[in-house]
Order: C-alpha cells, then sequence, then structure tokens
C-alpha cells in the first residue's frame, strides 16, 4: 500500500515536472550549447523547489543523443537554490544503465536504486521529441527518508496517544474525587445518625 502512493506520487510529480517545461524544450537539444547557463539554472533551482515542496529526493531530465545519456535538467543534492552543485548541462549521466529499460520499452519504469545517492525508488517517464530522439523525465524517493518520516509519524501517534491517557486518566482522578468527596460527607452523616 506505501509502495503504491509512493509510485502514484512519483506518476503524478513527473507529469507535472514535464508540464513546467516548454513543450519544444527537448527538440532544440543538440549540443553543450542548446541551452543558456542561465536557463539551465532556473531549470535546476525550479526542481530544487519542487523537490523541497513536494518532499522528494531528485528530479530530472535527460536526453539520449548517439547512444549517450545526456543530462536536460537536474536537482542539486542538498536541493539550495543557486549552489550550482548539480549536474551540469549535457553531461553525461554516469548510471546510463539505469535508462535501458526505459529508452527500450519507451513506457514508464519504476526501479528500485541503490547507489551512492542512497536507496529508494525511481520513476523514469519516456518521451519522443518531434525527431524521434528518445528523452525522459525522472523522480526519486529516498527509502531513508519516507523511513525517518514513517518514524517520526509512529512517535508522533505514541506521544498524542500517551497526551491523551494522561488526559483521560486525569480527568478520570478528578471526577473520581469530586464525586467520592459528597459520597464521604453523606456517608459520615450517616455514621453520625
Amino acid at each position: 500500500m506505501m509502495i503504491e502512493s509512493i509510485d502514484d506520487k512519483l506518476f503524478d510529480i513527473v507529469r507535472i515536472e514535464k508540464e513546467l517545461f516548454p513543450a519544444d524544450y527537448h527538440d532544440k537539444i543538440i549540443d553543450e550549447n542548446s541551452v543558456t547557463l542561465e536557463k539551465y539554472n532556473y531549470y535546476v533551482d525550479r526542481n530544487n523547489k519542487l523537490c523541497n515542496d513536494l518532499d522528494i529526493q531528485y528530479l530530472w531530465s535527460a536526453i539520449l543523443i548517439n547512444d549517450t545519456v545526456r543530462f536536460t535538467s537536474a536537482t542539486s543534492p542538498d536541493k539550495i537554490l543557486g549552489n550550482n552543485k548539480h549536474a551540469p548541462f549535457f553531461a553525461t549521466h554516469s548510471n546510463p544503465e539505469a535508462f535501458d529499460s526505459v529508452f527500450h520499452v519507451m513506457k514508464p519504469v519504476i526501479s528500485e536504486f541503490h547507489n551512492e545517492w542512497g536507496d529508494g525508488r525511481m520513476l523514469l517517464y519516456p518521451y519522443l521529441d518531434n525527431q524521434g530522439r528518445k528523452y525522459c523525465f525522472g523522480a526519486s524517493l529516498s527509502i531513508e527518508h519516507i523511513n525517518k518520516k514513517v518514524r517520526a509519524g509512529v512517535i508522533l501517534s505514541i506521544l498524542v496517544l500517551i497526551a491523551l491517557l494522561v488526559i483521560f486518566f486525569s480527568v478520570a482522578f478528578i471526577l473520581a474525587k469530586s464525586v467520592s468527596k459528597p459520597l464521604k460527607g453523606i456517608t459520615k452523616m450517616a455514621d453520625c445518625i
């Protein structure tokens, strides 16, 4: 159930990500000079903001040119806007095998990853540009991050439960005292008679 909701979230985010780019963005990419540094950094900062707002690990896009997977958008590892620690435009992806299945079947592919960026789930959603070249948008979510959120939720639930129990027993104690005091008085009066 949780994995399905993670996958649904990744699908929704990738669709949003694609809609935020100009429809012809990938059509115009030929080489490393196809997008200005300023424009690319704008897309990276927007991806960083989306990652922060939507609580996910990474957003990116890549294009397959001459059997080489090249970045067409990226996210900074720390999601800090303007820090320039992201993959440069048109840089060769360090793990092109991750794209083999999506570019082979040309259907969205969800997979798990275990690499230097952590452990998590990743969605690659493929498209064809007007020239028939393959590109995709991707999103990933760290399993460690999800586990931290779940633990925090469990801890919060336990704390709320403890608080409710304390309140319940406090109210019960106060009610017991307020009911028992008049009863003791009546009992005392009855004993005197």
